[in-house]
């Protein structure tokens, strides 16, 4: 599955998961219920509340929850929607910050993004064996103490170099803040865009140099003996995943944020320590939601795509602190400056959508 659900949405499945497994069909609520709607999307990682649900750990916390499947791309949408379809959500800082301006500054919604729980790393660009260029890595590892210096003297092999990939994803986000470090502009480089299925063609014949891969392509472009490049984890840029919800919700409802941090992060636990027999209420869930059926082991390759922190503390010290290895306003503000630097956004996108220093720290 890999990165495709930050890319492309499907349909909108409007439907309540509830423990047993049942669905029921979501209906309008004129007044505000006790009831927390917790919206989830049919990935492997997004669908994890359901093992929250299954080992009984909202019950135990004196929740009352129930899961909602939203489409990837109508996670922010359905939180705006004046808290109609859900409550809170499992969503991503970085698709919050492009609607951000049209949604909360122009259309008045107070949409947030509450607590980091975990990062998707798959960003990836690959580069042809026989063309002499070096990898990132190379140079982190020469200058160890001096990403930039390392990332330009990268970018520089780069010069007049045709690069394919899609427009408008987090690997043109990525690929645009590299050259800012470099000195240089996308001028500088001869860029293709093309969708990562047609990419890979291209690259494998000869015709493109450098592309952007998920994590499908990335592996079949290594069995070909091609190499990376960069990846998000080596430039610093990944997908900041986790709980979203409204500033209304927010402050009308802090204790129960706070013990759906405390379950997520219990729950992730329970995965981690046994994916053999936890992750069989997620796959069964999968299996009658999602696109791909996922066996035991593939599950446990798509999960291995995301770094999940397994407390508080470590995800604050991970996403939270400047010194962070994933410091969300780096990636914040790549993402913000790419948005106007293209016209996208009339101004950066303020950091005020952001609470997930205040959502980690310990009651």
């Amino acid at each position: 599955m890999g990165m495709y659900k930050y890319i492309t949405g499907a349909l909108f499945i409007i439907a309540v998961f509830v423990g047993g497994g049942a669905i029921a069909t979501l209906r309008h609520q004129e007044a505000p219920s006790p009831t927390i709607r917790y919206g989830i999307s049919p990935y492997q990682d997004t669908a994890i509340p359901v093992l929250s649900q299954s080992l009984g750990l909202f019950e135990e916390a004196g929740l009352h929850v129930e899961l909602v499947n939203v489409a990837w791309d109508d996670i922010i949408p359905a939180l705006a929607s004046a808290r109609n379809t859900v409550d809170v959500a499992i969503g991503s800082m970085n698709t919050l910050i492009p609607q951000a301006e049209n949604l909360n500054v122009k259309g008045g919604g107070d949409v947030i993004f509450y607590a980091p729980f975990y990062l998707f790393k798959g960003i990836g660009f690959m580069v042809r064996k026989d063309s002499g260029i070096q990898s990132l890595s190379v140079f982190l590892e020469k200058y160890p103490d001096d990403r930039d210096r390392a990332i330009r003297e990268a970018m520089l092999q780069l010069r007049g170099k045709r690069i394919g990939l899609p427009k408008g994803t987090a690997d043109e986000q990525m690929l645009y803040s590299a050259l800012k470090t470099a000195g240089m502009t996308m001028g500088d480089v001869d860029v293709r865009y093309v969708k990562f299925a047609d990419a890979l063609p291209a690259f494998l014949s000869g015709s493109l140099d450098v592309i952007a891969t998920g994590v499908t392509q990335r592996t079949e472009v290594a069995r070909h003996g091609h190499k990376l490049f960069m990846d998000g984890e080596q430039f610093g840029f990944v997908n900041v995943d986790g709980l979203m919800t409204t500033e209304r919700f927010a402050k009308e409802h802090p204790e129960e944020l706070q013990k759906i941090v405390d379950v997520w992060f219990k729950t992730v636990n329970a995965l981690l320590d046994d994916t053999n027999t936890n992750a069989q209420p997620i796959i069964e869930y999968l299996d009658h939601t999602a696109s791909t059926r996922y066996s035991l082991d593939e599950y446990k390759n798509a999960i291995s795509l995301q770094e999940f922190p397994q407390s508080r503390e470590e995800s604050a010290t991970l996403i939270n602190h400047p010194s962070g290895k994933y410091y969300w306003k780096r990636i914040w503000d790549i993402m913000t400056n790419y948005l106007v630097l293209t016209g996208q956004a009339s101004q950066p996108v303020p950091y005020m959508y952001y609470w997930g220093e205040v959502a980690l720290k310990n009651n």
